[in-house]
């Protein structure tokens, strides 16, 4: 039994390090529709930090309370996004593009012309606006 728990454990480690990895590529995916700013570039260099990281400290012999942390971090620093406003832009840029929820503050081109996201706008051009996540769902289809 106790070579099944060791298997199960590393499984899951591998799965953690595998979507910190996948994180790195989607977030390069979604960079490579805009001009890479210096915000993009440190986000990208820490995130590839962190990922080495990761497979290092939870394939090691270190104490449990260091790999303890570092997923702490790890979790800490996948919400670093909403702190950078050139790495946020893009991924609301990209959500706004693949799901039509447009965030509050991005110019996008819509069959009225361009238009800043905003209630106001929203409204004005019968869009659904949600105030408590402040974003626009913008149909696209023709009427």
């Amino acid at each position: 039994m106790g070579n099944f728990k060791k298997f199960i454990f590393n499984l899951l480690k591998t799965l953690f390090c595998l979507y910190v990895t996948s994180d790195i590529f989607y977030s390069d995916f979604i960079f490579s529709g805009h001009e890479y700013t210096l915000q993009m570039k440190i986000y990208m260099i820490l995130m590839i930090i962190l990922a080495i990281t990761n497979w290092f400290v939870l394939f090691s012999k270190l104490n449990i309370e260091i790999k303890l942390a570092v997923i702490a971090v790890t979790i800490l620093g996948s919400h670093i996004i909403n702190f950078i406003p050139d790495v946020k832009y893009a991924f609301d840029f990209d959500t706004c593009i693949d799901m039509n929820y447009c965030a509050e503050g991005l110019e996008i081109n819509t069959k009225h012309g361009l238009m800043k996201v905003n209630k106001e706008n929203c409204l004005k051009y019968n869009y659904e606006w949600n105030e408590q996540r402040k974003y626009c769902y913008i149909e696209y289809k023709d009427d």
